[in-house]
């Protein structure tokens, strides 16, 4: 994934909780979101950092 594709997935995710919902359940989703965000983020960080420092700098 190039940094365009994190964004969008990110957008996706935070994009989707349901607003319909009562507070609380929506506070959790919204968590919920930013949480698989985060996973995305590190997963790629993860992979580019896996090919060395020079080509993880450049992400």
């Amino acid at each position: 994934m190039n940094a365009e594709e994190i964004l969008d997935e990110i957008t996706k995710n935070i994009l989707n909780v349901p607003q319909n919902t009562g507070y609380a359940e929506t506070i959790r989703n919204q968590s919920k979101a930013v949480q698989n965000s985060q996973e995305i983020i590190k997963k790629e960080l993860a992979k580019i950092y896996d090919k060395g420092f020079k080509e993880g700098v450049q992400f």
